[in-house]
């Protein structure tokens, strides 16, 4: 099953980015495509390649319209005029996020024509829920799958759903209280695991999207949970793929380029922190992470990328410094990633909080 990710103009792609990168590590037969989608970055790419990612991953402009409120019909009609320029077939599911409130407030709807044409509103989830506004979406996201599967259309759907709440999926939400009890189940009703098992869902396709729901779930517990406890999560760090990963985060991601995580392996060695006028001082250090992290075997293209790196007119450490920011940023909170990301105050050491005990290295 192929969902194509479409966003209207006013939903900042940081938003998507976020949602899209946590929803695709959940491997099984539903690919989730979004085309706007940044690509991988190496010490390879262009200039102006790196400018154009940098966009995607800081987010669109900030649209403070007045957004107005749209009916269903010319919703559904931008999930189809997507369709219709993309030349997908009619087994594709179309998606589209936006910010407009709908004259039926539905957080989220299936074309009630039959097309596989589905709409997420991305917008005032922070009244429903104490959360990263992520994390409805992406349960949205991931129902809808559950929905085809269960469902022939969002008339039967509808007939369905739960008035009374369950914490259920096809719950039909309606008060603040009902919202927060879904997500925090992530689970289905003995009735409606009654009509999957009659319907006979794929096993692989069922068995990604709960790995998506239990994914949020403990998220949203471990981000409430660290309101209290302040308790760490583990770091694992795995070289050969170049990820950080968070397991007790419902395993989190986030993927850095070579320069990327050679800088964050460095500032990793030194919990004493080390003062960005000095780095140069920490050159074959540099140096022997990167060669060991690099996509080349080429001396002289790694000797250059090291002078780049250490290059204060050029002003590349900072520059590098402040992607993985806004990466950790985007994948685990700005509260969290206090924890995790390289921080300091100019003139001051740059150092990485987290205790050292917590962080597992992976090399192979």
């Amino acid at each position: 099953m192929k969902i194509f990710l479409f966003r209207s103009d006013e939903v900042s792609i940081k938003l998507v980015q976020s949602v899209f990168n946590r929803i695709g590590k959940h491997p099984g037969p539903i690919e989730f495509i979004w085309l706007e989608a940044p690509a991988d970055e190496d010490e390879n790419l262009s200039e102006h390649t790196r400018e154009k990612n940098d966009y995607l991953v800081h987010g669109a402009p900030d649209y403070n319209s007045v957004k107005e409120i749209l009916t269903w019909e010319v919703l559904f009609e931008r999930c189809g005029k997507y369709r219709h320029e993309h030349g997908l077939t009619k087994e594709d599911v179309v998606v589209l996020f936006t910010d407009h409130e709908n004259t039926r407030r539905f957080f989220s709807a299936w074309d009630p024509t039959g097309d596989l044409n589905f709409f997420i509103r991305t917008s005032d989830w922070e009244i429903y829920i104490e959360s990263d506004p992520s994390y409805p979406i992406i349960y949205e996201l991931a129902s809808i799958p559950l929905a085809i599967a269960a469902f022939d259309s969002m008339e039967e759907a509808e007939k369905w759903g739960h008035q009374e709440p369950r914490g259920c999926v096809f719950d039909y939400c309606r008060k603040k209280a009902e919202v927060q009890l879904r997500l925090r189940t992530a689970d289905i009703c003995p009735d409606c695991r009654d009509l999957l098992i009659r319907r006979k869902p794929e096993p692989a396709l069922a068995r990604q999207i709960f790995s998506t729901f239990d994914s949020i779930r403990s998220q949203m517990l471990f981000r409430t949970r660290f309101q209290l406890t302040k308790a760490e999560s583990v770091l694992e760090i795995d070289i050969p793929k170049r990820k950080l990963r968070f397991p007790e985060m419902g395993n989190l991601e986030l993927s850095l380029d070579p320069r990327q995580l050679t800088v964050y392996l460095l500032f990793l060695n030194h919990p004493e922190g080390i003062l960005f006028k000095n780095i140069y001082k920490n050159k074959e250090e540099i140096r022997t992470i990167y060669k060991h992290l690099s996509v080349t075997i080429d001396l002289a293209k790694i000797d250059n990328v090291i002078e780049a790196i250490l290059n204060p007119v050029k002003n590349a450490m900072n520059e590098l410094v402040s992607q993985i920011r806004a990466k950790m940023k985007l994948t685990i909170g700005a509260e969290l990633s206090e924890n995790y990301t390289i921080l300091g105050e100019r003139g001051d050491k740059f150092s990485i909080k987290i205790n050292r005990d917590l962080v597992k290295y992976i090399n192979d």
